[in-house]
């Protein structure tokens, strides 16, 4: 929200006006959060099929039991889920490495001064 502050003189004239195709949202840290509502894409949902889908519970599942029912089933999981490859990865602790003065005619005992 910020940003349409910064970038439209009368941002609350124009989120007014567009308040049915944006949806709102307020974060933990106060800021304010838009998105935009596409009206074409929603659609309703059956109230048997809300009912239903409040009924499953899956809290005494763990995932050993979910892998094994779906592997019965026939559906595949996929191979890059590990716990090892979502972890970020470390990186190398950089190291002080002696440095050999290479440009030894740039020394103060060989330099001159011409005047």
């Amino acid at each position: 929200m910020d940003f349409i502050e910064n970038l439209a003189i009368n941002s609350e004239i124009v989120i007014i006006n567009l308040l049915f195709q944006i949806k709102t949202i307020v974060r933990s840290d106060k800021r304010t959060v838009l998105f935009y509502r596409d009206t074409s894409v929603e659609h309703q949902v059956d109230d048997c099929f809300k009912e239903v889908w409040n009924m499953i519970s899956v809290k005494e599942i763990n995932e050993g039991d979910i892998e094994s029912y779906l592997k019965r089933v026939g559906i595949t999981l996929m191979s890059n889920l590990d716990s090892k490859s979502m972890q970020p990865k470390k990186r190398p602790v950089k190291r002080k490495r002696k440095v050999k003065m290479l440009n030894s005619h740039l020394t103060s005992d060989i330099l001159k001064e011409f005047d």
